[in-house]
């Protein structure tokens, strides 16, 4: 039996299943998928890190405006990418977009994997504006720093996982 994502993601929903784990746990208890296939979809976790270390950072996140967020990203921006004026303001506007976007997202109170789902696709959203207006080195300067931070929020994931157990 194949899953889709789709499949997947109404599943978690029908059974009120709030992280992935919490997924992966109920597909292997119910038969649905075999050990290995649980294996490398814990693999896949990972992808998820970013937004559960996005998700235990909402109570920092509640206490700041989407203005107040969308000014500091973009003053980092602007310096780490040496934008110009006119770049920098476009990217203001795509900032202000996105972060009240996420905290319309924060604020609803869907099941987390389906939020999660959401601030992936609003982040590639974001991500294919950002290239329409950035120059090729800035875009490619802006994807190492994103991923650069995805690196550190996964290392802090698995240290508080590894200082859990």
């Amino acid at each position: 039996m194949g899953l889709t994502t789709q499949a997947l993601h109404a599943l978690a929903y029908r059974q009120g299943l709030d992280t992935t784990l919490q997924l992966l746990q109920y597909l292997k208890e119910s038969g649905l998928i075999m050990k290995t296939v649980v294996n490398v979809a814990i693999s896949c976790v990972f992808f998820f890190c970013v937004a559960t270390v996005w998700a235990q950072n909402l109570d920092e996140l509640k206490n700041t405006t989407p203005e107040e967020r969308a000014a500091v990203l973009t003053q980092k921006m602007t310096k780490s990418l040496s934008l110009d004026e006119k770049t920098s303001t476009e990217v203001s506007v795509i900032n202000l977009k996105y972060a009240k976007e996420t905290q319309t997202l924060m604020e609803s109170n869907g099941p987390q994997l389906q939020k999660l789902m959401t601030f992936r696709k609003n982040s590639e959203a974001k991500d294919a504006e950002l290239k329409a207006i950035l120059t090729p080195e800035q875009y490619s300067e802006y994807l190492e720093g994103k991923s650069a931070m995805e690196a550190r929020g996964k290392e802090s994931l698995l240290e508080k996982f590894q200082n859990a157990h």
